[in-house]
């Protein structure tokens, strides 16, 4: 969150948290970097209830998917939140060394079906980079795939 706002220049971050203790130290580290509220909004607790929902739909450009080992409980609040004009989805997940390619792939084609099936919207997913952090456990890779959503243009 904050490297977005501070070195990134976006104008507005929403935050999606449910660990009490990230909360605070997100809260703490926004006072001391000097960052207004106005610019981060944090949603605390289980973000898939309808309030949140509701409250983050078509509002976003870019959206990271940070929930280790998996994000995938977050895709549908990303498919909701993410512009229907499309932007990029950074999907973080642990994944076998061996099936990365495939897993992005894999991923890819489960956004666009889901941005078609939740929204009715025909969305072009594509895999930009795959970028990997660092080893999680043997022969696993904490790995973040950038993926550009667009919409298809009849």
């Amino acid at each position: 969150t904050l490297p977005y706002l501070v070195h990134a220049g976006a104008a507005v971050v929403h935050a999606c948290e449910w660990n009490d203790n990230s909360v605070l130290a997100l809260r703490h580290n926004l006072r001391k970097a000097g960052v207004g509220s106005d610019r981060c909004v944090i949603y605390h607790g289980d973000n898939r209830n309808e309030d949140t929902q509701c409250a983050l739909a078509d509002i976003a450009d870019r959206i990271s998917l940070g929930l280790l080992p998996s994000s995938v409980v977050g895709w549908p609040l990303a498919v909701n939140a993410l512009k229907s004009n499309g932007g990029k989805l950074h999907v973080h997940e642990n994944v076998h060394n061996l099936e990365i390619t495939t897993w992005a792939e894999d991923t890819c084609k489960k956004f666009q079906n889901m941005f078609f099936e939740m929204r009715g919207i025909n969305m072009n997913v594509h895999c930009e980079h795959i970028e990997k952090v660092k080893s999680y456990a043997p022969k696993i890779s904490h790995i973040v795939a950038d993926l550009v959503c667009s919409p298809v243009q009849f």
